[in-house]
């Protein structure tokens, strides 16, 4: 027998010792993610279900903006015993509006599934700014007798926690 680059000879009533890779979920979605934040983590588990070791090669993923926390979450160069599984953590943190996607391939010693391919896809947002403004308005002086001049303050206080910008208050 000959499979891609690996060879057993196998004599009658021997039993093939191959390793055989499963990998589940085949597909990853993170859903609304905010611009420039890293999404809550999310797993593929690899696992072994064949009767030899599955080497696991360099797993890499194809857009930048979905992430493997080293040294964690990465499993490249691990050796699977039969029935062993290990976790791949991935995290999204688009840079860009949108639907993004990207795949997950992970190289392995099994011969007929090499690679697998996990899709990965995830929807940049933006936030909006999070102000909470507060106005008061006072006059001085207090109390005004006719004739006086009337002077009105108006306050704008920002508690936050975000900045706030081009804020227009109106006294009508």
């Amino acid at each position: 027998v000959h499979t891609l680059g690996q060879s057993y000879q196998v004599e009658f009533g021997d039993t093939l010792m191959v390793p055989d890779i499963y990998v589940e979920p085949t597909a990853v979605g993170f859903g609304e993610v905010p611009l420039n934040t890293p999404s809550s983590t999310e797993n593929v588990t690899v696992s072994n279900i064949g009767s030899a070791n599955l080497t696991i090669g360099n797993i890499t993923i194809n857009d930048g903006q979905f992430t493997i926390p080293f040294p964690s979450g990465n499993i490249s160069g691990r050796e699977l015993a039969p029935n062993e599984s290990a976790n791949i953590t991935l995290i999204f943190a688009p840079s860009s509006l949108g639907s993004q996607s990207a795949n997950l391939t992970i190289p392995s010693n099994d011969a007929d599934e090499d690679p697998v391919i996990v899709s990965l896809s995830g929807n940049g947002t933006m936030v909006a700014p999070d102000a909470d403004l507060a106005i008061t308005k006072s006059g001085n002086p207090n109390p005004v007798y006719i004739g006086d001049n009337l002077t009105y303050t108006i306050s704008v206080t920002n508690y936050g926690p975000d900045d706030s910008s081009n804020v227009t208050v109106t006294d009508t």
